[in-house]
């Protein structure tokens, strides 16, 4: 991944969190919500936190919501543990049940509550707590899933961050609005980012809210600064590229990439005009040259950049994809994952892939949705099985209206058994909406 830029204009903001983390830590649990419009700099606030919290030796557990994740019950909570227990999304259900049972044995003793755990947020094949009723099963699971995070934090603290949680399924976003009360009697911090005001019903329960604003002027400065350590473009560039970022450090950092690789004609027209920050990423885009259709082709997977489905869905080598996708990373478009629960690349940004998927054309977007269909239910169908909202979906966007009716129909029993009733009711809702009517 590229180097962490140092965070600037963010003073008070980041002081408001690293003491509701030392209050965490002597037992005084809280829970915070950062909110933000896109590009204000929710995630690296809290890159921030966490590189605080890692020299410090306190746990950090991610668990973060997707837009494409709407529809998988219980998803952000299941990759959670996966993540922190450090297993293979791509092993078989069986394997992951069994590493999960290994790992808990400590913290749970309980061997059935190991089992309610694995059942209610589906991260392998349980054995035998599907019986218990869809109420207790979630009473059950969460206190397994508190009693875990506790054990977790028992030391020295921990913190639970949710990122994009007004993207959080149904049922995850229950449990997630019930771990902001939780926190408060525990040694836990409880941090999540959104773009809404108020994610939940009623309120957010944190006890702790920021609100970013745009960056000031001399923030916004020292931002462009920092993105120019080699001074490529002039001071009248550089100012013009802060004063045309309203304040917005995606939007800051998108200009002066574009300006480093522009020559003198278009970094002037760049520069000069009005412009927004969807026609910054539409240039970038441009920029691309070759790789633009690799990067819409990814676009349509989500946050995930599977080499072996994209290498298929473009009738690629890998290793020519490879080349292709490290490109691209230059250009600062992609970046390397190490988290297997993301993928081998992830967009570095989400408004890069949403600008990458919003200029395929319609033709263009069925058909990739159409083959990325195709190969997760044939080539990798464990991996269909495992998510079949997105194998829904795919065949949604394709037009394969009764493909998705099959796996929106897969996906609300896998929602019903983990007692995510609102969930599986949506699922069910879209399979009717695929069949034919009489």
């Amino acid at each position: 991944a590229s180097a962490r830029l140092r965070l600037v204009g963010r003073d008070s903001e980041i002081a408001i969190l690293r003491a509701a983390m030392a209050q965490a830590c002597e037992g005084r649990g809280c829970a915070a919500t950062v909110v933000g419009e896109p590009g204000l700099g929710k995630t690296a606030l809290l890159a921030e936190l966490r590189e605080e919290a890692r020299a410090a030796g306190v746990p950090w557990l991610d668990c973060a919501c997707s837009e494409l994740g709407r529809s998988s019950a219980m998803l952000p909570l299941r990759d959670m543990l996966l993540r922190a227990l450090q297993l293979d999304p791509r092993d078989p259900p069986a394997a992951r049940a069994a590493a999960v049972r290994r790992q808990l044995r400590a913290a749970l003793q309980d061997a059935a509550k190991i089992e309610t755990l694995i059942a209610w947020l589906g991260v392998g094949a349980a054995a035998g707590a599907r019986e218990a009723p869809s109420a207790e099963l979630r009473r059950l699971g969460f206190s397994a899933m508190c009693e875990w995070l506790a054990s977790v934090a028992q030391a020295s603290g921990a913190v639970v961050a949710v990122e994009n949680v007004h993207w959080a399924d149904a049922a995850a976003a229950e449990a997630l609005r019930q771990l902001t009360h939780v926190a408060a009697g525990s040694n836990l911090l409880f941090v999540q980012t959104s773009r809404d005001r108020s994610p939940w019903p009623g309120g957010s329960g944190a006890s702790v809210e920021i609100h970013l604003q745009p960056l000031d002027a001399a923030a916004a400065a020292a931002l462009v600064a920092q993105l120019d350590p080699q001074h490529r473009l002039s001071p009248q560039a550089r100012a013009a590229a802060a004063a045309r970022a309203e304040g917005i450090p995606f939007f800051a950092v998108e200009l002066v990439k574009l300006a480093q690789t522009a020559d003198a004609e278009t970094l002037a027209d760049v520069l000069s005009r009005p412009s927004s920050l969807n026609d910054s990423l539409a240039a970038r885009l441009d920029a691309l040259g070759p790789l633009r259709p690799i990067a819409q082709a990814a676009s349509v997977l989500g946050d995930r950049l599977d080499e072996a489905v994209l290498a298929d869905m473009l009738s690629l080598d890998r290793v020519e994809l490879r080349a292709r996708l490290a490109a691209m990373a230059a250009a600062g478009f992609i970046e390397a994952s190490e988290d297997l629960l993301v993928g081998d690349h992830v967009f570095r940004h989400r408004l890069l892939r949403e600008a990458a998927y919003n200029s395929l054309l319609r033709a263009r977007r069925r058909d990739l949705h159409a083959r990325a269909a195709d190969i997760l239910t044939r080539v990798f169908p464990d991996r269909a099985e495992a998510r079949p909202d997105l194998a829904a979906r795919h065949f949604e966007e394709a037009g394969a209206a009764l493909d998705a009716s099959f796996w929106w129909r897969v996906a609300g029993d896998r929602g019903a058994a983990q007692t995510a009733t609102l969930d599986a009711i949506e699922c069910y809702r879209r399979a009717c909406d695929g069949l034919p009517r009489p």
